[in-house]
């Protein structure tokens, strides 16, 4: 398993990139951060798996967030819904869910940093 953070400059909140390993890895992140209960109790229940593709995670208590991939060779589809879901969190922790704009522009963004940042990871041969 291999994470990298990265903050989102636009809105200045952290987004942990996490690639491989399992829900434990997750959990331990997760608590590092001080997610909140509720997203630590989410991320036992959701119990990911090796089949599993992606899964996105939002901190109650702070401004962040942890994406975590299967792998660094994941599809568009997987990364784009993980990023939905984080925009989504996003619009709506500020108060702007209904601003069309700020959420195309968003999406846009991390879906390009994401991308970006996973080419990284497996270029330099850091993930399995």
């Amino acid at each position: 398993m291999k994470k990298t953070t990265i903050e989102i400059p636009i809105w200045e909140f952290d987004l942990t990139i996490m690639v491989g390993g399992n829900y434990k890895d997750i959990l331990r992140e997760a608590t590092k951060r001080k997610f909140g209960k509720d997203m630590i109790d989410e991320i036992v229940s959701d119990n990911i798996q090796s089949t599993d593709r992606g899964a996105c995670y939002f901190c109650t208590t702070q401004y962040s967030a942890i994406m975590w991939f299967q792998s660094t060779k994941i599809d568009n589809s997987t990364i784009n819904h993980e990023t939905l879901h984080l925009v989504d969190w996003f619009t709506k922790y500020i108060g702007a869910s209904g601003e069309m704009e700020l959420r195309a522009y968003t999406f846009e963004y991390i879906t390009k940093v994401i991308r970006q940042t996973l080419k990284k990871l497996r270029d330099e041969k850091l993930t399995p």
